[in-house]
């Protein structure tokens, strides 16, 4: 499997759904080394380095959220992330409005809108915020 991008991704998604976030990280990365212009790579790796720092948006993560970004701008789960380092911040006026902006941009069948739109009202409601009339309906 030593350039299989498929196979190595594969073993990261895995990883990743086994709760093994450190290996799943080491396999994305092997999977970024063959192909390092993958946006979903990019995201997935750095998905699997915050559930390995239990939820935070570390420097190295982070940086693979901003790679993706730079190669493909509307990569979902990158922008969910950075909305969440936003948030581990202290900037919630920043989260929300990248969160809010991704929903709104949410192809119709996006299967993360349910979770994504639940996750930033709770959210809101913890500080506070009425934000029912900025959000896009459920789906």
């Amino acid at each position: 499997m030593p350039a299989d991008h498929e196979g190595w991704n594969a073993l990261g998604w895995a990883y990743l759904v086994t709760s093994h976030p450190a290996q799943a990280a080491n396999a994305y990365g092997r999977a970024i080394a063959i192909e390092p212009n993958n946006a979903a790579d990019r995201s997935a790796q750095g998905d699997a380095l915050v559930q390995a720092a239990g939820g935070e948006v570390t420097p190295a993560a982070l940086s693979d959220f901003r790679a993706a970004l730079t190669l493909d701008a509307k990569e979902p789960r990158a922008r969910y992330f950075l909305g969440l380092w936003k948030e581990q911040q202290g900037d919630h006026s920043g989260a929300m409005a990248d969160w809010i902006a991704l929903l709104k941009g949410a192809p119709p069948n996006a299967p993360w809108f349910a979770q994504v739109r639940d996750f930033v009202e709770r959210d809101a409601r913890a500080h506070g915020d009425d934000i029912s009339a900025t959000l896009p309906p459920p789906r």
